[in-house]
């Protein structure tokens, strides 16, 4: 028994540990649980794990045919449809043995209640309705004119049949075996059939229509259009109705020579195709699905339909109530869904290894019976007899060698024994991982919980397994598994640097020189440090920041009272001395690690300058309109000038050569023509790249 779905929890918890930072898997929700392999273990939707029933696979001397595809009790004889070969088979005292072969038939779509101490059994593709005894012996009641029976309903003494392709439900009067007609719909199928009082809900394909048809008038009515392509089956709970849409895609599959039928491919707006039409040609064919989804409805007297469970990769096969409870058989994942008709909590009841659960009988979730198709099977269903109940894991990933500590149980009602094994492949190997073994010391705590050790070897992968013992009822409502990785290095793979008004020297991107503001701020000397950090195993990182000067021996610590987090760094650098530093920054992983196992790297960043000079001007004259003056800075690039006569507009002033890129620059240029004759007074400003600005002014006359 077996399902796919993998999903676990993954958490971060702040204790100490050999190595990194303790983790641990945690288990209690039914999301967090649906991923393991379960046999005979309930899954319900509030969470945790509960014993559920056992299967035992029935045994027969006979060929298997390729599906079991509906079942009725009979006394104390469970009676049996088969398809790919339509017989009557029975189960009698743990014997399976075929009573009956219907030929010229393919499926024995349906079984009901007939008369006195017999069945009645519905037939593709020869529209056949025959009466069946407590021996499986099976006899021809009537041949309706149509190709496929798909329900009967009984009502008194006539037995109603919903047919197809031309969907019309018709009326067997049990006495004279005669069939008439009560009602058809322009549709393909009539596919589901039941009695609510004098009246009958007939359920359709492909357009997934329920009608309330009277037989007595033959007339019918729409109660609800339902999405999808085919309405499987209705049931009747008082003034409630609980329905089953699917939306199911086929392909052609096996062809069985007939006299009469074969498939046609006919859909309707974005609808996938009906199951089977009919045909003029000597062919009938049998389509499987490829893919569907179902959803159970709840359908109020008002009208409203209310989901109460989606299927979104698989679909419908049959349903039951039973008090409270729904049960609904999925045609896709082996499962068989309970479902609470009040609050509409859930939980997965049985599991088989069969991908079709075709039909099924429960009794009271403490017997039963669950017939299949993708491989033809019947289990009888029981708490104390047939397979051992157990719930296997899916294989846990800690992404690394890691240690496996204390599991944490939370357990209620009863014993259960936890195992565990250990490996380095992703798909468990008995020959690569180590054997199941129980946990070590287990105990009751203090808390409520109970607590054991893993002792299994360590690795990177882990699964644990539940078992129950006869006749434990014990709920396992939560369970935690503590593992510590292996720690991994922190990596810094660069450092960036940020000066002044011209960024920094890291990076290829271009860059453009800053323009001097009308009105500067006052210039902070900040330099930004930032840093990029591979950080494998999500360890809690701090870092420490030291700088020095280029031919220096000692660095010097920055932030020391602070404890920094972050991957970036401000100094205050404003009143350092100018020169050419470089940064060296640490990461390490020490809140994540005990003292000592902790690991570190380094990083040092490209030379920088610290320039807290302004630049100095010399050399400015003005004659015969022409202005000069040169610029220059001890450790930085000029990279702007400006000037303005009185208190005009300030203008931008290019060296000599055009270019911004020398810590010393010649400048000339020529006064405006317009500029009236008389005394003026011109300003002149330079930047260097640390932001420094030098102020200069002088009067001349023109």
């Amino acid at each position: 028994m077996r399902t796919v779905f993998l999903i676990f929890l993954l958490c971060i918890l702040p204790l100490t540990a050999q190595a990194g930072p303790t983790k641990h898997w945690g288990f209690e929700s039914y999301a967090s649980f649906r991923g393991g392999k379960t046999t005979g273990v309930l899954l319900p939707n509030t969470g945790g794990l509960v014993p559920g029933l056992r299967t035992t696979r029935a045994k027969s001397a006979d060929a298997m045919p390729g599906l079991f595809y509906s079942m009725a009790k009979l006394g104390n004889t469970l009676v049996l449809g088969s398809g790919d070969e339509a017989a009557i088979w029975t189960l009698r005292a743990g014997k399976l043995r075929k009573a009956t072969a219907l030929k010229g038939d393919l499926i024995v779509t349906r079984m009901v209640k007939g008369p006195g101490n017999t069945l009645l059994a519905a037939t593709v593709p020869e529209g056949r309705i025959y009466k069946v005894s407590a021996d499986g012996k099976a006899t021809l009641l009537v041949k309706l004119p149509s190709a496929h029976v798909w329900d009967l309903a009984v009502l008194g003494n006539t037995v109603y049949a919903a047919t197809g392709p031309e969907a019309t439900l018709y009326a067997v009067d049990l006495a004279s075996k005669r069939a008439t007609k009560v009602w058809s719909v322009k549709e393909e199928h009539l596919l589901s059939l039941t009695v609510d009082g004098k009246e009958l809900l007939v359920g359709t394909s492909p357009e997934a229509r329920l009608y309330r048809v009277n037989p007595a008038t033959k007339k019918g009515r729409l109660v609800y259009d339902f999405p999808g392509n085919e309405i499987r089956q209705i049931l009747v709970d008082g003034k409630i109705l609980y329905v089953t849409a699917n939306q199911l895609t086929y392909r052609a599959s096996t062809s069985y020579a007939t006299s009469r039928y074969r498939t046609t491919r006919t859909t309707k707006s974005h609808r996938a195709p009906a199951a089977l039409t009919a045909h003029p040609k000597t062919v009938f064919g049998r389509r499987s699905v490829i893919q569907g989804s179902g959803t159970l409805y709840m359908l109020h007297p008002v009208g409203t339909a209310e989901p109460m469970l989606n299927i979104a990769k698989g679909y419908f096969t049959r349903i039951q109530l039973q008090g409270d409870q729904l049960y609904g058989a999925d045609g896709q994942s082996g499962r068989i869904y309970r479902i609470n008709k009040k609050d509409f909590s859930g939980a997965i009841v049985v599991q088989t290894d069969e991908r079709q659960v075709l039909d099924f009988i429960l009794e009271k979730e403490t017997a039963g019976y669950v017939s299949t198709g993708d491989g033809a099977a019947l289990y009888s269903l029981s708490r104390t007899r047939g397979a051992e109940v157990s719930y296997e894991s899916v294989v846990l990933n800690a992404y690394r060698a890691a240690h496996f500590g204390n599991v944490l149980l939370k357990v209620e009602q009863g014993p259960l024994r936890v195992e565990t094994r250990s490996g380095t492949t992703p798909k468990p190997d008995d020959t690569l991982w180590s054997a199941w073994k129980p946990l070590a010391g287990l105990r009751d705590l203090p808390s409520g919980l109970r607590q054991g050790g893993v002792a299994s070897p360590s690795g990177q992968y882990l699964q644990f397994r539940v078992k129950w013992p006869a006749g434990s009822k014990a709920t396992l409502k939560s369970i935690q598994l503590f593992f510590t990785p292996e720690n991994l290095r922190p990596r810094i793979t660069n450092v960036l640097v940020f000066t002044g008004a011209s960024g920094g020297f890291n990076g290829a991107a271009t860059q453009s020189d800053a323009v001097i503001p009308d009105t500067p701020r006052m210039r902070s000397g900040d330099v930004r440090f930032s840093w990029h950090v591979l950080n494998w195993d999500g360890d809690a990182l701090v870092y420490k920041v030291w700088i020095k000067k280029v031919g220096d021996k000692i660095w010097r610590r920055l932030g020391r009272k602070l404890t920094l987090t972050s991957t970036s760094f401000t100094w205050k650098a404003a009143f350092s001395p100018d020169g050419v530093y470089v940064a060296r920054i640490e990461a390490s992983d020490a809140p994540s690690n005990t003292p000592g196992t902790e690991l570190t790297s380094t990083r040092t960043s490209l030379p920088f300058v610290v320039d807290n000079r302004a630049p100095v001007l010399t050399g400015l004259t003005v004659r015969n309109g022409k202005v000069n003056f040169s610029a220059r800075d001890g450790f930085s690039r000029i990279i702007g000038a400006t000037y303005r006569i009185g208190g005009g507009k300030w203008a931008t002033v290019l060296p000599q050569d055009g270019l911004f890129d020398s810590m010393q620059e010649q400048f000339s240029f020529t006064l405006p023509a317009s500029l009236p004759k008389g005394r003026h007074l011109i300003q002149i400003r330079v930047m260097d790249a640390a932001a420094n600005i030098a102020a200069f002014s002088q009067e001349f006359t023109k």
